[in-house]
């Protein structure tokens, strides 16, 4: 137990989520032709809007969907596993997409996993429940900018971005759930085109670049097409969007899921 609260004291900085459920379109009603997307996560999610930079590009790209986020500052998934509010979030809409982004860097101890599974099983039952056609996608968290040190042992970037790549594979198959491959990308960049920065000052949370990379992947990932070209480009330049845009599109498509 001293393990995994050392872990969320370290890497989920509580930020403020006044607003845990928040609706991103304005509209009351849900138009039953739109693809209904929901976004559970903790800040990694919600920073610089990024349901709301996904909603944006889906728009310029012809796509008519509905976007809802229930997220929390400093979470983990079992808080909305947990939370006496999730069947009401969940059985909102028979949702097309559900995106789930945990913050336990634990998915990087296979030892680890069957408790993590329990609190994604519990979500996964209730989604399912209300729709057993929701495509339900896990986030793969991208590494802190300055790798980990914990229970004395450190791994530099490099090698926490390589133990969040295998332990959320591994963990994915374990819970049957196909993968979002943000952390992929994220390092895509982080690698080949580090002009553009994607941590803010904390060294973790997302620039308005990596919420705008996030959305890029989820945009592929959820309509299985490039994202390459797309007129929403926030407050990026065109060649920053499109170098995000063309990593993202490249990771999922080619990504074996």
């Amino acid at each position: 137990m001293k393990k995994i609260l050392n872990f969320i004291f370290l890497l989920l900085i509580a930020c403020n989520a006044s607003d845990s459920t928040k609706q991103i379109t304005e509209p009351e009603a849900i138009d039953p032709a739109s693809t209904k997307i929901l976004f559970i996560g903790n800040s990694i999610t919600y920073y610089n809007q990024m349901p709301a930079i996904f909603k944006s590009m889906a728009e310029a790209g012809g796509k008519n969907t509905y976007v809802f986020q229930w997220v929390q500052g400093g979470v983990v998934l079992g808080y909305f596993a947990l939370n006496p509010i999730a069947p009401e979030v969940i059985y909102k809409t028979k949702w097309d997409y559900v995106i789930l982004q945990d913050g336990d860097y634990h998915i990087i101890y296979p030892e680890e996993h069957q408790r993590l599974a329990g609190y994604v099983n519990s979500l996964k039952n209730l989604i399912l429940g209300n729709n057993p056609d929701t495509k339900i996608l896990f986030h793969m968290l991208h590494a802190l900018k300055d790798g980990l040190f914990h229970d004395n042992v450190y791994y530099d970037y490099t090698a926490f971005t390589q133990k969040i790549i295998e332990g959320t594979t591994a963990f994915a198959k374990l819970v049957d759930l196909k993968i979002s491959p943000v952390g992929i990308a994220w390092n895509d960049i982080v690698v080949n085109h580090p002009e553009i920065e994607l941590y803010n000052p904390d060294n973790m949370h997302p620039t308005y670049a990596g919420s705008y990379l996030i959305a890029c992947v989820n945009y592929s990932a959820i309509f299985k097409t490039s994202c390459v070209g797309n007129s929403f480009s926030g407050n990026l330049s065109a060649d920053d969007a499109r170098t995000i845009q063309t990593v993202a599109s490249e990771t999922v498509l080619n990504y074996d899921n």
